[in-house]
């Protein structure tokens, strides 16, 4: 399993949560970012989760 680092200039929750949304909706219609989700959805197995 990798980790993954978000870097956020603000340092307070509120600051946090308004850096999360906007690079969120940065990467929305990112045909790369898209590219992406559909390989990690299509190569995680689900099934040991349960």
């Amino acid at each position: 399993m990798s980790r993954v680092l978000l870097l956020v200039e603000a340092q307070t929750e509120r600051g946090i949560a308004g850096a999360c949304r906007r690079q969120s909706r940065m990467l929305s219609d990112d045909p790369q970012e898209r590219e992406l989700l559909d390989f990690i959805e299509t190569a995680t197995d689900r099934e040991s989760w349960e």
